[in-house]
């Protein structure tokens, strides 16, 4: 194995010869690095503010659709 990885050390010089990450974790007793996502959720104001766009957009869409000629594939989502 030395000759085919170098210096790497043991994990690494397994995965390179082909075993995989999780596998060699579990054989060490390990547990992958868990990924911590943050999310920040809006507050109130930002969602009444949300709320809002969307309500005027809404006014836009059903305006243009009535404005639309009878032939048109314009179609409000029900």
């Amino acid at each position: 194995m030395s000759e085919k990885i170098g210096n790497a050390s043991l994990r690494d010089a397994a995965i390179g010869t082909g075993i995989a990450e999780d596998k060699m974790l579990a054989i060490l007793g390990q547990t992958p690095v868990a990924q911590v996502a943050v999310i920040n959720m809006p507050s109130e104001a930002e969602r009444e503010e949300r709320r809002a766009m969307h309500d005027k957009l809404d006014a836009i869409a059903k305006r243009l659709a009535v404005a639309a000629p009878s032939g048109s594939t314009l179609a409000l989502p029900e």
